[in-house]
């Protein structure tokens, strides 16, 4: 499950304790804890700039988040920023899903070279 914070919302207390489930973690707690027990692959932020807002994208966008991506991006009046600075990978669904967002006007910045490189060749 994907977990979308608001800027000013913080994650629930660290919890450390875990247990093995067939090979697997399953965490108790929430936020940086069960990122890191359950090697969440996805984060997004949003935070008021002082024209608009910003969606960060952090980790890996696969088909997977596209959906937490939108829900993020929902209602936001324009201009919607996407900080793409600590975005590492994306699948077709995701390049396709931020290339969308990008036609609706949102802005990318920060983006990798090799980010930008699938956003111009998935198009194409």
């Amino acid at each position: 499950m994907l977990r979308v914070y608001q800027h000013s919302e913080s994650p629930a207390p660290k919890s450390r304790t875990a247990r093995p489930e067939h090979g697997r973690f399953r965490a108790r707690g929430s936020g940086t804890s069960l990122a890191l027990l359950q090697h969440v692959k996805l984060f997004i932020s949003r935070r008021a700039l002082d024209s608009g807002t910003a969606v960060k994208v952090d980790g890996w966008l696969n088909a997977a988040g596209v959906a937490a991506l939108f829900e993020a991006c929902a209602g936001i009046p324009p201009p919607l920023v996407l900080d793409l600075s600590d975005l590492r990978d994306a699948d077709p669904d995701g390049v396709a899903a931020l290339q969308r967002l990008a036609t609706a006007d949102a802005t990318i910045v920060g983006a990798s070279p090799y980010i930008q490189l699938l956003l111009h060749n998935q198009g194409a």
